[in-house]
């Protein structure tokens, strides 16, 4: 729904309303991540996406990941003070 919408958030925001704190961010993380590996692999299947898009952004994965990682080393660090 994300790929095709840009709005995935919502509807499993639903489907996890009863979720608390811990379970309901780490299940949303895991969701996510699942589908932006997905979403490209799709839409590369597909034909939507050619090879030179996935070549010219394939350098950003490793620094989008570097962010995440630190931006999520930075909130662990700020949950355990």
């Amino acid at each position: 729904m994300g790929t095709a919408t840009s709005i995935g958030g919502p509807p499993t925001a639903m489907v996890w309303q009863r979720l608390g704190g811990v379970r309901l961010c780490a299940t949303t993380g895991a969701f996510f991540l699942v589908g932006s590996l997905r979403s490209p692999a799709a839409l590369t299947a597909a034909g939507a996406v050619g090879a030179h898009p996935l070549r010219r952004t394939a350098p950003l994965a490793p620094a989008a990941l570097t962010v995440a990682v630190a931006g999520a080393a930075v909130l662990v660090a700020q949950q355990s003070v």
